[in-house]
């Protein structure tokens, strides 16, 4: 027995032996803090490297060729610009906690197979998931990113597609590239910030079949935009779109902030899902704005339409609303069966509209009706408003019967 322990305890001691000689021997596959590449022969330093605990800058034309096979994370931002490379590849990398690749005059395609999150380690930082100026990069594909804590940005002219098959999170999304004409994020459920920019000049589609929210800001300015579909989304903090846009697809959506548009080549406005708004307003010249549906909207801050070609408008679930606006319209007849209380209730400049019922008003404190068509104009306060019931004073700015 003695024997076997003492068997035992030299093979214990051997193996210790020899993992604590191999750790010794092996390289270090950790950098901590800041690196600095501009020269080639410093390349060297990063051979064997898998994790880099601070941020890890490329940049300088000298640099001909990068290759980082092992590389799995960089805590902070892994930027690359600058350079004279003409492939970045990171097989490896998984994690990182910003990228951005900018003003690499060579650069042709970026390799990054298994990078899964865009997100750094400190909460109080917010990494970039950046692409730009890069004079022969067209496109750029991460297959495998689900998660990007910053902003997506894509700008310069020269990328054309980018596809991220498995992104589902980002804080913002950025589109300022003159010419890109493809994004594919079919899997994105959230945002925080959206952004498509006048510059965007080749984008005329873009699609958003699993956006479920954009909790803060959307601002669509891209004048070549014609067709816009999120038709899953349901909550829009703050939404302005100023563009060409033909077909706008937002059927789920159910609440918003304020929300502004003004869209030239827009025939129809449905957003049949829409409960509630703070405003809804159409702020500029619809020259083709036929029809406005809001058939579930009950409560709205403001309300503000016009249209030189609006012709129906559906608001049977209004009931409270502390502005309602209508003007230079080609409406004939505005019908709000349901509406209860209103402050402030305008129609002006609707030469068309011979008719108007709001049969359920109780509460208003002010109303204009001006310049509309003479049959509007011989109604009396109580054929306009039959069911008003409050006592105090009432301001009414109507045109005289001719």
């Amino acid at each position: 027995m003695p024997e076997r322990r003492t068997s035992h305890l030299k093979a214990l001691i051997y193996l210790l032996a020899a993992a604590l000689s191999s750790a010794c021997s092996d390289e270090p596959s950790h950098l901590e803090g800041d690196q600095n590449i501009s020269l080639p022969d410093q390349l060297a330093d990063l051979d064997g490297i898998t994790h880099i605990d601070g941020t890890l800058i490329l940049n300088g034309a000298l640099l001909g060729a990068i290759e980082l096979p092992e590389l799995q994370t960089v805590r902070d931002e892994l930027i690359v610009q600058g350079t004279g490379i003409e492939t970045l590849a990171l097989p490896a990398l998984e994690r990182v906690g910003g990228l951005v690749v900018e003003d690499n005059s060579q650069l042709r395609s970026i390799e990054v197979p298994v990078l899964s999150q865009v997100q750094p380690l400190s909460p109080s930082y917010v990494g970039p998931f950046g692409f730009g100026d890069n004079a022969l990069l067209t496109e750029v594909t991460a297959p495998a990113l689900t998660l990007v804590s910053g902003s997506i940005h894509l700008f310069g002219d020269a990328l054309e597609a980018v596809y991220l098959p498995k992104l589902q999170s980002a804080w913002e999304l950025e589109i300022n590239s003159s010419g890109l004409s493809t994004l594919e994020v079919p899997e994105l459920k959230q945002l925080t910030y959206f952004w498509v920019h006048r510059s965007a000049e080749a984008l005329h589609t873009l699609a958003l079949p699993n956006l479920l929210e954009i909790s803060a800001d959307m601002y669509i300015f891209g004048d070549a935009l014609t067709t816009l579909t999120a038709p899953q989304l349901k909550t829009v903090n703050l939404g302005s779109v100023h563009s060409q846009l033909a077909n706008l697809d937002l059927s789920l959506l159910q609440q918003a902030g304020h929300l502004s548009l003004c869209t030239a080549q827009l025939e129809q406005l449905a957003l049949p899902a829409l409960e509630r708004a703070q405003s809804l307003s159409i702020f500029c010249d619809s020259p083709l704005l036929e029809a406005v549906h809001l058939p579930s909207l009950a409560s709205i801050g403001e309300l503000d339409l016009s249209g030189v070609a609006l012709q129906t408008i559906d608001l049977d679930a209004l009931e409270d609303a502390a502005m309602v606006i209508l003007y230079e319209t080609a409406l004939t007849s505005v019908s709000l069966p349901s509406l209860l209380r209103t402050t402030h209730l305008e129609l002006t400049d609707n030469p068309q509209l011979t008719d108007f019922d709001a049969p359920n008003l109780t509460e208003l404190g002010f109303a204009k009706l001006i310049d509309n068509h003479p049959d509007l104009a011989c109604l009396t306060t109580d054929d306009l408003f039959p069911a008003l019931m409050q006592t105090d004073p009432l301001t009414f700015e109507l045109e005289e019967c001719p």
